[in-house]
């Protein structure tokens, strides 16, 4: 009868030891699970930022609007790009943004903002700007009215030339949620991320 009573009470314990254990594994598994989607929801502004480079690059502008206003942007370094129907824009698009190369550094997320940033590599456009005014200065000196045409024409060679050097910038860019999605705001610091160099010429001409 002791021996009976004994072994039911080491079955007993068993028991709660094994109920202990799984409440253990239970609890792990969900603090893991956590931890992951934790870092997953972190990781998703650098991912945007990342995803926009990507389709800027390749000039896909309906997944680029998903990120960030293209036609906006595009109409940052001149609202020409915009107002003109020339078959040139899309060749100068292309040239714009086909050489970018970037490296993600940070980010600092809060609930609904963050800030990433960025290193990017693309063409300079502080010289750009300036070999576009040289030639835009010589064609005036032939023909008086400079179209818009004649403008876009003169910004597809200088972007065409081989010798455009590169510029690297480092900029901090804001991000916000839209929707559950992370959107880039276009302001300054973003403009100066895509155009390196132009915001001298800004200054310069100002």
């Amino acid at each position: 009868m002791g021996k009976h009573s004994e072994k039911k009470k080491n079955k007993n314990v068993n028991s709660k030891l094994i109920f202990l254990v799984i409440i253990i594994l239970c609890t792990i598994c969900g603090m893991i699970k956590g931890f992951k989607n934790l870092n997953i929801k972190s990781k998703e502004p650098q991912k945007a930022v990342e995803q926009f480079c990507i389709e800027l690059k390749r000039i896909n502008k309906n997944e680029v609007n998903k990120y960030v206003e293209y036609e906006k942007l595009l109409s940052s370094l001149d609202e020409m790009l915009l107002t003109n129907n020339s078959p040139k824009v899309e060749e100068i698009e292309k040239l714009l943004f086909k050489d970018i190369e970037w490296n993600i550094k940070q980010a600092e997320i809060k609930e609904e903002s963050a800030t990433v940033t960025i290193e990017l590599t693309n063409i300079d456009f502080k010289n750009i700007m300036i070999e576009l005014m040289k030639k835009i200065v010589t064609q005036k000196a032939i023909q008086k009215e400079i179209t818009t045409d004649i403008a876009l024409e003169k910004l597809y060679e200088v972007l065409n030339e081989s010798n455009n050097n590169k510029v690297t910038t480092t900029q901090d860019i804001t991000l916000y949620k839209e929707k559950n999605n992370w959107r880039i705001e276009i302001n300054e610091n973003l403009v100066n991320l895509i155009y390196p160099g132009i915001s001298d010429v800004v200054t310069a001409l100002n």
